[in-house]
């Protein structure tokens, strides 16, 4: 978490004024049932024409009140989550420019790739909702829980049963999610790799003859990648027809509750009608919770990748050193190499003595090692 804020650094006014402008767009919403029920019961009721229009009037300013406060909500979470993307990346760069290729192999530059790119972008657009509906979604939903209980605490039982199930279902989903978005972002790895080894090693599958087997690797990788973004998806899917059915479940309770106290006479129509859309109210925001949840557990999921890149430690073991002016500029004995992961030497017993300002050439078939002994030569590994 500590890390995951320090990003912030250079926008954290923005990061405390989107949420608060959401925050004050939210309590202006939440009077808004309140203003309708004294408009049904005070102006309706006794065919009060002025006190509606008055009331009407009022209702215009909090409309236009809340407009303002979410454009300039949008306005500060747009530019704070650009410039905390922007920071990651430069992060993300800076640490890559230290890597050795030994890393850079080990790490896979597709992977790099994607999370300097598609994993950013994640980030970038988890932060922005974050900003937006963090501090909005739930001050609406327990707000509209606290308002409800005020206006007719029997009749609001129905949402004190209501909100713990929405909020243990939001949350299954969102911390299950998490590890299935991992799942699915490390198989597009696996596919840009394939593409980007395909794409600059052309020449060696065309002349090795790996054309049939490039293939059959791709498709498996990309087979694999479909299926997890299939599953992903559809569990995450899955949240937004559970909270309607929840939510609908409790609206039906609650007319059938207050049209029984409307009948007692121990409540007033207009009150009714300001529980249902506190209830309405609760459903909007759970379905952009639902949204932000998903987004989150992307985000999450991302994050936790830009992270093991950051975590990288790249220690060189080989140490470069020629004080000797008698000896060759550059020297190789008996060197031989082969890359992490594999126990196949790419270059056996390898001599070579190089004179300062000497020119030579390196000639090889393809596949030979002509760019691994290059690297070798640049200190690479």
């Amino acid at each position: 978490m500590k890390r995951f804020l320090s990003f912030f650094k250079g926008y954290k006014k923005e990061a405390i004024l989107a949420p608060f402008f959401k925050l004050l767009e939210a309590l202006n919403e939440l009077l808004v049932p309140l203003i309708v029920a004294k408009i049904i019961d005070k102006g309706i009721a006794y065919e009060n024409v002025g006190y509606v229009v008055k009331m009407c009037c009022v209702l215009v300013v909090f409309g236009i009140t809340g407009l303002g406060c979410a454009v300039v909500a949008q306005y500060f979470a747009g530019k704070g989550s650009t410039g905390y993307a922007c920071n990651v990346r430069s992060a993300l760069m800076k640490k890559v420019q230290t890597f050795s290729f030994s890393t850079l192999d080990k790490k896979g530059a597709s992977s790099i790739i994607n999370v300097m790119t598609e994993d950013v972008n994640t980030i970038q657009n988890g932060v922005n909702l974050v900003l937006r509906l963090l501090s909005r979604s739930p001050i609406v939903v327990f707000g509209a829980v606290i308002f409800a209980l005020g206006v007719d605490f029997k009749t609001s039982t129905v949402f004190l049963v209501m909100l713990p199930v929405l909020i243990i279902a939001v949350f299954f989903i969102m911390f299950s999610g998490v590890k299935k978005f991992a799942q699915t972002r490390n198989s597009a790895d696996k596919v840009l790799l394939d593409a980007r080894e395909n794409l600059y090693g052309v020449r060696e599958v065309r002349a090795f003859s790996l054309k049939d087997s490039q293939e059959k690797t791709f498709n498996e990788h990309n087979e694999k990648l479909n299926g997890k973004s299939i599953k992903s998806s559809n569990f995450v899917s899955f949240l937004n027809p559970l909270t309607f059915a929840i939510v609908n479940v409790g609206i039906i309770a609650l007319i059938n509750a207050g049209a029984l106290r409307v009948y007692h006479g121990n409540l007033s129509q207009g009150l009714v009608v300001a529980l249902y859309n506190y209830m309405t109210q609760i459903l909007v925001e759970l379905v952009k919770m639902a949204n932000l949840t998903v987004n989150v557990s992307k985000m999450v999921a991302s994050f936790q990748r830009v992270e093991s890149v950051l975590d990288t430690d790249d220690v060189s073991n080989v140490i470069f050193s020629n004080q000797d002016k008698k000896l060759p500029y550059i020297s190789f004995k008996g060197v031989d190499f082969s890359y992490a992961g594999s126990g196949k030497n790419v270059l056996k017993n390898i001599n070579l003595d190089i004179e300062k300002r000497e020119k030579i050439g390196i000639i090889g078939s393809t596949g030979s090692g002509k760019s691994t002994l290059v690297n070798l030569l640049l200190k690479g590994y």
